[in-house]
């Protein structure tokens, strides 16, 4: 983190939540695309496929991430929570790369 364009890149999904506290909307990037492949998701959007959701948290949001998509048994699962960030600030293409 700290100043200037950061990436916050992400290989896995594991069992723990990260915490970012200063992620910024218009300068940062929240890379997720080796977390997608290990899950075999190879769709465009992991949002509208039921992958992925961006859930407000009071101030914060979580990126959740589902394993096996919305037609499976798997629950959504928190992967990140970012500190003072609104959910429809984060773009998938634009500061959320999969």
């Amino acid at each position: 983190g700290g100043e200037g364009r950061d990436q916050f890149i992400f290989n896995s999904f594991s069992e723990r939540t990260d915490v970012v506290t200063d992620f910024n909307v218009n300068e940062d990037t929240l890379v997720l695309t080796k977390t997608m492949a290990t899950l075999n998701y190879n769709g465009v959007n992991p949002i509208a496929d039921g992958y992925m959701q961006f859930v407000q948290q009071g101030s914060s949001t979580a990126v959740q991430v589902d394993s096996d998509g919305i037609n499976g048994a798997s629950p959504f699962m928190s992967l990140v929570v970012l500190e003072n960030v609104t959910a429809g600030n984060l773009i998938v293409g634009n500061n959320v790369m999969i």
